[in-house]
Order: C-alpha cells, then structure tokens, then sequence
C-alpha cells in the first residue's frame, strides 16, 4: 500500500553554530509517497522547494529502497540504498580568518577558515548510501528503531585564494568554487510510546558526520488521532 503526503511547513535551520542565535528560518512545500507493500519492503519518494527567511531558494529531493532481510526475536531487518539532492541558489558560505605560514625564502602560504552563515547552504550535493534499520517492540506499548546509513557524497564548495605569497600580511582574498567529494555516515535510535488509544509518544536521537560538521541531535515528539 501507499500512501501520499503533500505538506507546507516553515521550520528553523539549526545545522551551524551562528544559526543558534540568529534563528534563520526555511519554508518548504513538499510532495511524498511511502510505499510499505505487504512484501514488507520500505520505500520513499519525496521531493520540495525551498525558501529561506532571506529569499535564498533552493531544492530537495530524496528516495530509499530497503529490502527485509527477516527477523530475530520479535525484532524486524532491513537493508537497502538511498539517494539524496540538495541545491540552494547562493551560497552562504563566508571568510572568517586568514592566517600566513612561513614556507621559507620569504614565502608564505595562507590558511584560509570560513564558515556557512547564518544556516547551512548545500550546493549540487548528492549522496549515494547504504541504510540499514532494525525496529522491533521492547514491550507491549513500546516500539524501538535504530538506523545507520553511510556513502559517498559530493557537492560544490567555496574556497578561497591566493594560496601563497611573498607579503606576511595577506592579500585580499578572492573565493571560488570547487567539487569535492566525502563519506558521510549517521546513526540515529528512537523509541515510540503508545499512551491511550490514538496518542503516542516519539523520542529520538541522531549523531550525523559530514565534511563540514559533526552534529548530535534529540528530539520528542506527541501525536494522535483525534
């Protein structure tokens, strides 16, 4: 069976340390499709546009197939790839500080440090993983769930020049951009809760590694049907 989700939310950006206190926002209208035949594989499909608080656009796109693999004292397995799409129109990526190296012979070299800000600003990324998940019932009103997911990864990056020179004080810099690639990887664990008939409780944890940034996420979550 499936089913489609179309939604339109605005939420905060808070992957960088300068958006905990600027509190940059994001509009997102999205379109999804979950399908869950009664083969018991997983699959998603979901695309969305993007608008943050300063008019910066941009795009999404995600998709993952995961195949069971059988189950182990009540507890369910699952393994398969997933894809992924980021792009955002300008890049919010900024110099921060130079510092010189001496290299000898009245050279030196210039180490450049930047950072996105106020929020995160991904530019052709696009990820190719593994993702494997186990979800099973601890008891008869809880239900936990750990997923890991690691690959390969590339986008376009800002770096910044001249790379040497013959003054201690650097020159004005000059940015341009360059593809790169990584291996990001994440772990991520929930529990769910079933309260009274309809109403549940989600409490989940991620740890997330990419080029730019290590990040450990909580997060709790009460819904129902009314």
């Amino acid at each position: 069976s499936g089913i489609l989700e179309v939604r339109v939310e605005r939420q905060e950006l808070l992957t960088t340390r300068s958006s905990i206190d600027d509190h940059p926002t994001v509009t997102s209208a999205s379109i999804a499709w979950d399908w869950q035949p009664r083969s018991g594989w997983l699959a998603r499909v979901d695309a969305a546009i993007l608008r943050a608080f300063d008019g910066n656009d941009g795009s999404s796109a995600n998709a993952f197939a995961l195949a069971p693999l059988g189950s182990l004292a009540g507890f369910a397995f699952w393994i398969g790839p997933a894809f992924s799409f980021r792009d955002t129109d300008e890049s919010r990526f900024r110099l921060v500080h130079t510092q010189s190296v001496p290299l000898g012979g009245g050279e030196y070299r210039y180490v450049y440090s930047g950072e996105y800000a106020p929020y995160w600003t991904p530019q052709r990324l696009r990820e190719m993983r593994l993702a494997a998940v186990v979800s099973g019932p601890l008891s008869g009103t809880l239900t936990a769930k750990v997923q890991i997911e690691g690959g390969w990864a590339r986008d376009r990056a800002v770096g910044f020049g001249p790379e040497t020179g013959s003054s201690v004080v650097p020159p004005p810099a000059f940015s341009f951009s360059y593809d790169r690639s990584y291996h990001p990887w994440s772990l991520a664990a929930s529990l769910v809760a079933s309260l009274t008939a309809g109403l549940r409780l989600e409490i989940g944890y991620e740890h997330r590694v990419t080029i730019y940034y290590e990040s450990d996420s909580l997060h709790a979550t009460l819904g129902g049907r009314f």
